[in-house]
């Protein structure tokens, strides 16, 4: 009997002290899930997937991995984001049918992104020259030949001006698009939605807006570009502007052509 009342207070002893210790991990748990939310929200999504990890780690929650999958996602590591959300759905959440259309464009984009890479490179094959014959004499070409002006760089100016252009053109339209987009989030928000209902609209606004600045970005260093490749090309052709002189022979002697090439 003394064994048996021993072993009965240790047990009642020993369940505050567990108690106690989940209480510590809950409290933890919260800690790092408040912190990686801060991060996320500043787009900082490598600190914001550290802190959600380890809560997760701490309290095993479920809803956890949806806010894992979401930071692989903004990393662009669309594996590791289709993992977590198919471990997500485990769990029974409430949009099921949000969650399987995510991993479904996910697997989309990542089919897309292996047609779009360039096969390998042929294996290089040494090439072998021959020297030309000791009698052989390089040519010497025309002065219409010599003087003729060459287009590359205006060419490749005009069109990187050309592809600038359009790209801006895009860069606003997509602007215009997310622009509707936040239109759209800001009635639902004020007819009391939930955030579920149209986070897919919170989503497709952040991507136009995205697509929308690099492509600005883009189409502006593009004109850019190419209104100096036209500028050197003009200076060129300005500097080529110079005096030649061909020999001609006449019956009687030599005779001594000059003009100027423009």
């Amino acid at each position: 009997m003394a064994c048996l009342r021993i072993l009965v207070i240790a047990g009642l002893l020993a369940v505050p002290c567990h108690t106690r210790a989940d209480e510590a991990d809950e409290e933890l748990a919260k800690r790092h899930y408040k912190l990686g939310e801060t991060l996320y929200h500043r787009s900082e999504f490598e600190g914001a997937l550290k802190q959600f990890k380890r809560s997760h780690e701490l309290s095993q929650k479920p809803a956890l991995l949806f806010n894992i999958a979401r930071c692989h996602e903004s990393l662009g590591q669309h594996e590791e984001a289709i993992a977590a959300y198919e471990e997500y759905l485990k769990s029974n959440p409430k949009n099921p049918d949000n969650i399987r259309i995510r991993i479904k464009n996910l697997r989309r984009l990542i089919e897309k992104k292996k047609r779009e890479e360039p096969p390998p490179p042929p294996p290089k094959v040494p090439a072998t020259t021959t020297p030309p014959p000791a009698t052989q004499t390089p040519e010497t070409p025309a002065p219409e030949q010599r003087d003729r002006p060459s287009r590359p760089l205006r060419l490749t100016g005009w069109i990187l001006v050309g592809s600038g252009v359009a790209l801006l053109g895009t860069g606003v339209a997509l602007g215009m698009a997310a622009r509707s987009k936040q239109s759209e989030l800001e009635e639902a928000n004020e007819a009391g939605k939930e955030y579920a209902d149209f986070e897919g609209t919170h989503d497709q606004g952040e991507a136009l807006d995205k697509a929308g600045i690099a492509t600005l970005v883009v189409g502006g260093l593009a004109a850019a570009a190419g209104a100096v490749l036209v500028v050197l090309d003009w200076r060129a052709n300005r500097e080529r502007r110079s005096a030649w002189v061909a020999p001609a022979v006449a019956d009687r002697g030599a005779v001594v052509v000059a003009g100027f090439k423009f």
